[in-house]
């Protein structure tokens, strides 16, 4: 783990330095209507930061996100702004431009409602008394936005979608509305225009972090084929220890080993169905790496479900006697038990690197067959040799003093068949899985309406967006339409209701010591001196390797480095001062950031409160039910088991099988526990 977030702070430094470089040597070449990127290039290392993972996977996935969610806002801002503006008095936004009054300098002072800045032409009065025109084009803007945002949280999309969707929605329509903002051209498909300077820097910025991942590659489908080696391995392995332990003469302590290597496959196999998932983003399915990741997932559904069986075997054996009638049940068996294990070991270690590689050429699939045939042979010698055994006792499968050995033999040759039965899907071209268009069938879910009629989801929605209009007032009313307590009710956004105040703590306080650390550095490396210039390219290598360390390193402090490193980067991009800085400026810089401080206070104080009214019970209620659920749950299969209530597999039917139903339960009370973690903050 420390190894991994090393590599991965290390590859964002390096090309967040070069992304210094190139942003140092652009500005002296911007002229003309390009000038308009000098002040912007600290744009390009939010997007590099935010979008650099540890794989190229989910590197493609956030920066397609990112990306999908802007282009819907500007296609839906695009709408708005071909409505007439009447406040800039033409036929449609742009024409005409009203600017804010040059009386309006309130530089020095600060004021929670600073609508008296636009007194004097009788745009917002003090008392409220607005002009037709301002009414008329923020009604317009405010009521398209909240069909936007309704819109877009209402959708059947990941998070990071919403969040980028609803920044772009705010960023272009709160500028519709805006009377200082000259909105001509504004969303004009030029390289110089608002939107295309964005969309600019998003895409450059998204390129430098897929190249991160990429020179030299590093992607979700070699850290899977890595983790589904190790777990069948140590599946292998587990599965010889316990048909020696079992075959011996006494019992031991070595029985409890085991456990330690179960607990660390099944954090292996955590692990690698996240990597399977997100390996869809880089090959999309397309050719062999589709029939790749297909195998590979079914793979994975094998290894779970001998990792269970293998984990009640294990139960089965910790409690055997090792009597002298299981000595001698098993002597007779022994040596055709060795041999199962083994042709079982080898058949499933074949197939993991077929499936992995992706060949399935005569000399391959032959093998596979002829180690296919030694498994089947070594089952059907194991059952009549068991057979044997027990007929020389007059024992029978179902004998009481035999029971335990009938139930080991019994797992150990279903583990022998399911591993037979997924060669097939290897060797034969007609069961071997095909792709499927996941992006077609995750497309048509984008408008889900039995999620929209979900209480919790339908509850985030309402919560969001009530949140969404008091801070777009708030920013029109009082901070002449700066959108920074908007965009920070947006990144605290949480589909939990009762957990926003414990879920934002730590984001104020990565703020704060985002806001010292910008301010230190700002004030250190604003020189335009040559020898500043390359120490602040040093600073700024070192800097993101920290601060990115720390977000890949530690899931505690995650939300700590990534903000770190997105306010100190982009500090350390910001154009030079030709002149040193005076005394005023460095207060003005440094009021700057305590506004930004008591506006995220702000936005806590909005999403708090309204999460605190919507909420629908209280937290600990929720904790309680959701802990109820997952006992329930639980004890319900442990009683039907006990009363032997579990339903037999159909045939034609897979969903039937109880081991794929105990595997649903579980996962529906892991998913009770988690949010009992995230409502408790743990």
């Amino acid at each position: 783990k420390f190894m991994d977030a090393l590599q991965t702070a290390l590859r964002v430094a390096i090309w967040s330095w070069f992304v210094g470089i190139v942003a140092w040597l652009l500005r002296k070449q911007l002229t003309g209507d390009f000038k308009v990127y000098k002040t912007q290039l600290g744009g390009l290392m939010i997007a590099v930061i935010f979008n650099a993972t540890d794989d190229l996977a989910s590197s493609v996935r956030n920066a397609m996100q990112g990306l999908a969610g802007t282009l819907t806002a500007i296609l839906f801002s695009s709408i708005l702004y071909a409505f007439p503006d009447p406040f800039h008095g033409g036929d449609v936004a742009g024409d005409g431009f009203t600017p804010v009054p040059p009386n309006c300098d309130t530089s020095t002072k600060e004021h929670m409602y600073e609508w008296q800045c636009f007194a004097s032409s009788n745009l917002v009065a003090g008392s409220l008394q607005h002009d037709s025109n301002w009414y008329a084009t923020n009604l317009v803007a405010f009521g398209f936005f909240g069909v936007f945002s309704a819109i877009v949280l209402s959708l059947n999309v990941v998070l990071p979608f919403k969040m980028f969707s609803l920044l772009g929605g705010i960023n272009f329509m709160l500028n519709f509305a805006n009377p200082g903002v000259e909105t001509a051209k504004y969303m004009d498909l030029t390289l110089t225009s608002n939107m295309g300077v964005l969309v600019v820097l998003q895409v450059a910025g998204s390129l430098v972090a897929i190249l991160c991942v990429l020179l030299p590659p590093r992607t979700s489908s070699n850290k899977a084929k890595i983790l589904a080696s190790r777990v069948t391995l140590g599946t292998v392995e587990v599965l010889a220890e316990l048909a020696t332990y079992y075959c011996g003469d006494a019992k031991t302590l070595r029985i409890n080993i085991f456990n330690s290597s179960l607990g660390r496959m099944q954090k292996d196999l955590d692990e690698e169905v996240e990597k399977l998932d997100q390996s869809w983003w880089e090959y999309f399915d397309w050719g062999s790496n589709g029939i790749i990741r297909y195998l590979m997932l079914h793979h994975l559904d094998l290894i779970k479900d001998l990792d269970r069986r293998i984990a009640i075997m294990q139960d089965a054996i910790r409690a055997e006697t090792f009597d002298q009638e299981h000595k001698e049940a098993m002597s007779g068996v022994k040596s055709h038990v060795a041999k199962v294990v083994s042709a079982t070991g080898n058949l499933l270690l074949s197939c993991t690197a077929a499936a992995s590689d992706g060949v399935f050429d005569d000399a391959e699939q032959r093998r596979l067959k002829t180690r296919q045939e030694d498994a089947n042979t070594a089952l059907d010698e194991l059952a009549r040799m068991w057979k044997k055994s027990r007929s020389t006792k007059g024992r029978t499968a179902l004998s009481r003093a035999l029971r335990t050995e009938s139930f080991f033999l019994l797992e150990l040759s279903t583990v022998t068949q399911q591993v037979i039965d997924y060669s097939k899907q290897v060797i034969d071209d007609d069961v071997r899985p095909k792709p499927a268009n996941i992006a077609i069938k995750h497309l048509m879910k984008t408008i889900d309406w039995e999620k929209l009629k979900d209480p919790e989801f339908r509850n985030f929605v309402g919560r969001t967006w009530i949140s969404l209009a008091i801070g777009w007032w708030w920013a029109v009313l009082a901070y002449r339409y700066d959108g920074t307590i908007i965009i920070n009710i947006v990144f605290m956004m949480s589909m939990i209701p009762g957990n926003v105040l414990m879920m934002n703590l730590q984001k104020l306080q990565a703020l704060v010591l985002g806001a010292l650390a910008g301010v230190t550095v700002y004030r250190a490396f604003n020189s335009c001196a040559f020898m500043i210039k390359m120490l602040k390219l040093l600073c700024l290598f070192f800097y993101v390797l920290g601060t990115m360390f720390i977000a890949r390193y530690s899931p505690e402090f995650a939300t700590v480095g990534l903000l770190l490193a997105v306010t100190g980067s982009s500090k350390l991009l910001a154009p030079c001062e030709e002149d040193p800085l005076t005394y005023g400026q460095v207060a003005n810089t440094q009021a700057a950031e305590f506004k930004g401080l008591k506006k995220f206070a702000f936005s806590i104080m909005v999403v708090t409160i309204v999460d605190m009214i919507m909420k629908p019970e209280a937290v600990g209620k929720q904790v309680q039910d959701h802990l109820i659920t997952a006992l329930d749950r639980a004890f319900t299969n442990l009683t039907n088991c006990l009363e032997m209530k579990v339903p037999e597999r159909e045939e034609s039917d897979t969903d039937t099988d109880p081991w794929k139903q105990s595997q649903k339960d579980t996962d529906e009370v892991i998913a009770a526990l988690d949010k009992v973690e995230q409502l408790i903050g743990a």
